[in-house]
């Protein structure tokens, strides 16, 4: 990063600390998600459209995250952070109260799909669900194709038998308490850093490069 080298080496250490600290909370979560397997078929809900493009092209489109009609389920997560964030650091200090601020500021500025832009196609284990068929499939009127879930697995995230980076599927699940506590986790290694540039006699750049790194 441009500047970087400014922040003293300390402060940059204790940064790509919190970035493995973090990653091991995160990656602790992840694996029980993957430790969950397909279950034998999933089901795609879509109107006479969506099925007509499936059948004549052999390809399930994926929707960018944003574009869905409730994007909240990405937006949601980060609303966690955001008040663990100000719960934890804002009553700290004035530069905690600071930092609170920008964090909410980053979200209500429209930085969240510049940061995790993702694409998404979903499924259902259910072949015979009344909110799906509401939502997707024409108010009950259209249809729930099936999928072999692993054969469909296997045909998004690898490529003749190797992994494509960046491409997942996994189980959706809705649990705040264990949302709250991933947040928690995160946001209580990463609240000493906040005060990390204090009194250290730096000049305005570096303290910007770092917290923008942060």
């Amino acid at each position: 990063m441009p500047g970087f080298a400014a922040v003293p080496r300390d402060m940059q250490d204790a940064l790509e600390r919190f970035n493995d600290d973090e990653q091991e909370i995160v990656n602790s979560f992840l694996a029980t998600l993957e430790s969950q397997p397909p279950p034998p078929m999933v089901y795609h809900y879509t109107n006479d459209v969506g099925l007509k493009g499936i059948l004549e092209t052999g390809q399930l489109w994926l929707t960018d995250i944003f574009s869905l009609n409730d994007p909240s389920e990405l937006t949601h997560g980060f609303s966690v952070a955001i008040n663990a964030v100000t719960s934890k650091v804002a009553s700290d200090s004035v530069v905690g109260r600071i930092f609170a601020k920008n964090f909410a500021v980053f979200a209500e500025q429209g930085a969240i799909p510049k940061t995790a832009h993702f694409f998404m196609c979903s499924f259902s284990s259910y072949g015979d669900d009344l909110g799906q068929w509401r939502a997707y499939a024409d108010n009950g009127r259209s249809y729930a194709v099936g999928f072999d879930a692993k054969a469909l697995e296997n045909g998004f995230t690898k490529k003749n038998g190797i992994p494509i980076p960046n491409n997942s599927t996994f189980h959706i699940t809705y649990n705040d308490t264990q949302l709250i506590g991933i947040t928690s986790q995160i946001v209580e290694k990463m609240s000493n850093l906040i005060m990390l540039p204090a009194e250290r006699g730096l000049q305005n750049s570096a303290i910007e490069v770092y917290m923008a790194e942060f």
